[in-house]
């Protein structure tokens, strides 16, 4: 089929872009571990938007064709545009997820690469909000950004290789942190009953002091009674002295 050169140069475009749609789909669909529907849909009303412009080309109607294609080709923009907002999404959660559950010192110290991830991440997300509030430069934005998308997809990768070691940090760190709390719950007990055992001896002594103070046959009481025998004077004695 011999085409108008302004419509084999857009069909040209569309096949460049349309394969572009597809790596992305593909890569999301690994990120997510399902098909990205919405990125697929646009890839069918692109599609549909091909038929008919060769419809079109077969009835003279260039005009009209092109104006087909120009929407199939923008269609395929937005399979790709979808398929990547999937995926830095679902890749996004992960590591938030990851931070929360294993805590930031663990994820680094298993992957180095987080603080670069994380700003990669941080950019694609202030870019994509940026791109939906100025849809006119939004193709622009996402080409300026698939270098990082790509980046992004490296570091993932090597994220979760090292989700296992994450975890056996994570396991070590809890049992470290159970026997330092048993250690500290065991030294807590023992000085409690130091503290009783203290205190006990204390008020044992207190009360010693206190019935000795008390007691009638005391020194002090026995001495009292020694001198009032000695000071009286008895029957035998007045006889005598008469």
């Amino acid at each position: 089929m011999n085409l108008d050169r302004p419509v084999a140069v857009l069909v040209q475009k569309i096949c460049n872009e349309w394969n572009r749609a597809e790596r992305a789909i593909k890569i999301a669909e690994q990120v997510i571990g399902e098909d990205p529907f919405p990125s697929i849909k646009e890839l069918r009303y692109s599609g549909r938007r091909i038929v008919e412009a060769f419809l079109h080309v077969n009835e003279g109607l260039t005009e009209e064709a092109i104006e087909k294609l120009h929407d199939a080709y923008f269609d395929c923009l937005r399979s790709k545009h979808d398929a990547m907002d999937v995926a830095v999404n679902e890749i996004a959660g992960r590591i938030r997820l990851a931070q929360e559950d294993l805590g930031a010192a663990i994820v680094l110290e298993a992957f180095p690469k987080f603080r670069e991830l994380l700003v990669l991440l941080g950019d694609f997300e202030t870019k994509i909000a940026d791109s939906r509030e100025d849809r006119t430069n939004r193709d622009q934005v996402y080409e300026e950004i698939q270098d990082n998308f790509d980046r992004t997809l490296v570091l993932y990768d090597e994220f979760k290789v090292s989700e296992d070691l994450m975890k056996c940090l994570a396991d070590d760190a809890a049992k470290k942190a159970s026997a330092l709390a048993e250690k500290e719950q065991v030294t807590a007990a023992n000085s409690t009953r130091d503290r009783i055992i203290s205190y006990a001896i204390g008020i044992a002594g207190v009360l010693i002091a206190a019935i000795g103070l008390n007691n009638p046959f005391s020194e002090e009481s026995e001495s009292h009674v020694i001198e009032t025998t000695t000071s009286e004077p008895t029957i035998s004695d007045e006889n005598a002295s008469e």
